[in-house]
């Protein structure tokens, strides 16, 4: 530990570098950036800025252009400008989920995120923020092979600011290392317990006869916020495992009644959060359409379901696509039936006039011109009345629907 304490304190401060004009900025392409960096087993240091940006020329100006910068930073940092408005800079910002600016982002040779910042900091900070991150790459060489509880306590602690992967990987990192006995330990227990965020399901299975009493309660809402991260993994596994883990804490407990409906309302919540997530919309997540859409109608938009089309385009997928415009199209007929809001009914009317573009239907036609009348669209209505009258498939209609046209 007193290693890994000198290195925090003056990794940047003791380094011989010709001096020069400050951050030397590359000008190459993103690629060529991430292959010298590979190439120089060094990390990459990028800001994210625009022209019209006042914090970014300020950065520019007292921190990066200053020459003890410079000499601190371009030993160990390939450095690189990315316009966030222009060329491929605004491709990369998007990568990156860039929202404000300037943005410094510290990257492992492959281009993978350590960390980042946003706005001004002044060029201490700076210096202290970028010599904690090389402090955490030597930790991570020397802990390759194993890390002890005395390390990845420090790491959990002292980097703060590390994503939360990272974190995630050295504390599994310190589990795989462990004995079983070790596993139950005290510290083991009070370690995962506090970064209960970074912890995996054999973690939480193991520390679960520690929680007793009024600990459930909290928890019970800790192992929520944990769902939650994996939803933005797209860790569907890991997800139902917790749930039914939260499910078999409160099966004998005195907060079954209160703590049941909020376990219930987190797990469809997390479930919704994935599936709209999701870039393809694979029928396994397309199973909780449905369900989903029904219970939050109001938080998924038109934008949502488009989305939801956006990748369909291989023929491979188009049962898929035929599938969720089916659900939108029992969904809508349902909330017919359920609501007289304006504005709900004008939601689920544009997401079935989507649906109809994607695939027409003759039922989805019929529910049209009922929302139609329903919102006092007349003129609409008629036309859509008339269109289903006149087609073949008319006698194979829901009869309840027959007879109102009738």
């Amino acid at each position: 530990m007193r290693n890994i304490l000198i290195l925090t304190g003056i990794y940047l401060s003791g380094i011989t570098y010709i001096s020069g004009q400050g951050i030397d900025f590359r000008n190459d392409d993103w690629n060529t950036i991430k292959k010298i960096a590979a190439e120089n087993d060094k990390h990459i240091l990028v800001d994210v800025y625009t022209d019209w940006c006042v914090p970014c020329k300020k950065m520019n100006k007292e921190v990066f252009s200053i020459d003890e910068v410079g000499d601190s930073i371009n030993p160990h940092f390939i450095s690189y400008k990315v316009n966030a408005e222009k060329g491929n800079g605004i491709e990369l910002s998007r990568d990156w989920s860039v929202r404000a600016y300037p943005t410094i982002m510290y990257l492992e040779p492959s281009g993978k995120e350590v960390t980042r910042f946003e706005g001004f900091r002044p060029k201490e900070t700076f210096l202290a923020f970028s010599s904690e991150v090389l402090a955490l790459s030597e930790l991570e060489l020397e802990s390759a092979e194993s890390m002890d509880l005395e390390t990845v306590r420090f790491l959990l602690n002292k980097f703060r600011h590390v994503d939360i992967e990272h974190k995630e990987d050295y504390l599994n990192k310190w589990w795989l290392n462990l004995s079983s006995e070790e596993t139950n330990t005290e510290e083991s227990v009070s370690l995962i317990r506090a970064n209960l965020q970074y912890a995996n399901v054999e973690m939480i299975k193991a520390i679960l006869p520690s929680i007793t009493g009024f600990g459930q309660v909290k928890f019970i809402k800790e192992l929520n916020d944990r769902m939650s991260l994996w939803a933005e993994t797209e860790d569907l596994n890991s997800i139902n495992e917790v749930y039914k883990i939260q499910l078999k804490i409160i099966k004998n407990s005195l907060f079954a009644s209160t703590l049941k409906p909020e376990i219930l309302k987190n797990y469809d919540k997390v479930r919704l959060k994935l599936y709209k997530k999701h870039p393809k919309y694979d029928p396994e997540y397309l199973e909780l359409s449905r369900k989903m859409m029904e219970k939050y109608v109001m938080s998924l938009s038109i934008e949502d379901v488009r989305r939801m089309e956006k990748t369909f385009s291989s023929s491979d997928s188009l049962m898929v696509s035929k599938k969720l415009v089916d659900n939108i199209k029992d969904i809508s007929y349902n909330y017919l039936s359920k609501y007289d809001d304006p504005q709900t009914l004008q939601l689920v009317l544009s997401w079935l006039d989507h649906g109809q573009q994607l695939f027409y239907d003759d039922q989805a036609t019929i529910i049209q011109l009922l929302l139609h009348e329903k919102l006092g669209n007349e003129d609409k209505a008629k036309e859509l009345k008339n269109i289903a009258l006149k087609n073949p498939s008319f006698e194979f209609l829901n009869q309840k629907l027959v007879n109102y046209l009738k």
